[in-house]
């Protein structure tokens, strides 16, 4: 009996949306810095923000101190510009 594997599911730290692990942004914190992690090479922690623009400048204001909650303690620098740079990207290619 062949079973179908289904996608674990994350929830965006800003919007509090539950999407598909491969449709979220993982980012992580490395030496006291909040960097995206695209290899999903760091350990620890994690956070996860979707592709929505609205989410990650969010994140960047630090409304509801949502990167704090994330990762369980005060956040002081974010690396986060590449990271809306393409986001910004893919809305100009869909049109949005």
């Amino acid at each position: 009996m062949a079973g179908t594997r289904r996608s674990p599911i994350r929830t965006c730290i800003a919007c509090r949306r539950p999407l598909p692990k491969a449709e979220l942004n993982r980012l992580a914190l490395v030496e006291g810095r909040v960097v995206e992690d695209r290899e999903k090479k760091y350990g620890g922690r994690g956070a996860y923000v979707c592709h929505e623009l609205e989410c990650l400048d969010r994140i960047l204001r630090n409304d509801r101190r949502c990167l704090d909650r994330a990762f369980r303690k005060k956040v002081k620098f974010l690396d986060l510009a590449e990271l809306k740079r393409k986001i910004e990207a893919e809305e100009v290619l869909q049109g949005v």
